[in-house]
């Protein structure tokens, strides 16, 4: 007769879950995320804020490196601009353009 294991906590098939998903998805364990969350203080890699919640594994979807962790928003706007620097670079000349020339124009009184 097959006995079957006895669940010790509720949060053990969270945390097989977890392992096996950064393992399947990014090649690395719980341990390798659990030390990069803290080489960055526990921040997201792009805008250095603290989340209430678990940071995203960035990565490169071609090579598959592990690049940092981020947060949602940041790891989503990378993600829209296609992993593209010279996009990202555009896009911040075109806000950095656009807000002078509001200053401009607040400034003349329009």
């Amino acid at each position: 007769m097959r006995t079957i294991p006895i669940i010790a906590s509720a949060t053990a098939p969270r945390a097989a879950a977890r392992r096996w998903w950064l393992k399947r998805a990014y090649g690395i364990t719980p341990e390798q995320y659990n030390a990069m969350f803290k080489r960055q203080k526990s921040r997201c890699a792009i805008c250095r804020e603290k989340v209430p919640y678990r940071l995203g594994v960035d990565h490169c979807d071609l090579t598959k490196v592990v690049r940092k962790l981020l947060c949602v928003p940041c790891n989503t706007g990378i993600g829209s601009f296609k992993h593209r620097p010279a996009l990202l670079r555009r896009a911040a000349k075109y806000l950095e353009r656009e807000a002078a020339r509001a200053r401009r124009a607040r400034m003349s009184g329009r």
